[in-house]
């Protein structure tokens, strides 16, 4: 297991100065109550009350799942620009500031130091997670046919450049919910691995089961870890 912590007086630019308050009670889950709940592979995961704020969240150091997050925060970025091009904050299902707050969260959780087992931990800001889970359910709406908004959304997502590989709706889809596996992971390992990022503590058992949870938890939803 490979935990990233702060070095030196500047914190790493993915632990921020500042996290929310994670509070004394022990087992207590990241996500509030009372969303809307999404299953992703099998797993259930809840969006957050709009009215919360930073929450606590973990994310992977491997080339697969950053690879993810980079080519997804940039077909975001790409709608949200073309988005703002119309004066119809339906023609693409969501307004364009949606799906660029989406973007910019997505794009800036993306690393190119990759490590195997290796996590970072990030301060959330629940609407921007919000933002994500909105995109993704106009990803999905997109691939119902007849569907005027959606055909939008393909026809431009159709036209996207990639170098490497076409992209086709569900396979972005796809890498998006592993994304947002990642961003979405309730469990109580997270909070605890949080709090030890926090003291910059030594690795120790109750650390490393903890870091063994989320990562079992990621690979069970097919996050690459």
């Amino acid at each position: 297991m490979r935990v990233a912590t702060r070095t030196g007086g500047d914190p790493h630019p993915l632990f921020p100065a500042r996290l929310p308050d994670i509070g004394h009670g022990g087992g207590c889950h990241v996500a509030q109550k009372g969303g809307v709940a999404h299953r992703l592979s099998g797993q259930t995961f809840r969006m957050s009350s709009p009215h919360a704020g930073d929450r606590p969240v973990l994310l992977p150091s491997s080339f697969a799942w950053n690879t993810d997050a980079r080519l997804v925060g940039e077909v975001l970025e790409t709608v949200g620009s073309a988005a703002s091009c119309t004066l119809d904050d339906t023609r693409y299902l969501q307004p364009a500031l949606t799906w660029k707050i989406a973007a910019e969260l997505v794009g800036d959780c993306a690393t190119t130091d990759y490590h195997a087992e290796h996590v970072r931990a990030l301060a959330l800001p629940v609407y921007a997670l919000n933002a994500v889970w909105a995109c993704h359910a106009a990803l999905v709406q997109a691939t119902a046919d007849g569907d005027d908004g959606g055909a939008c959304l393909v026809s431009l997502l159709s036209d996207y450049p990639d170098p490497i590989h076409s992209i086709d709706l569900r396979s972005l889809i796809d890498a998006l919910e592993r994304v947002l596996a990642v961003l979405s992971l309730d469990l109580p390992a997270v909070r605890k691995l949080v709090i030890h990022l926090v003291l910059n503590a030594e690795v120790g058992p109750e650390a490393r089961a903890a870091c063994d949870d989320v990562l079992a938890a990621w690979r069970r939803a097919g996050v690459a870890c």
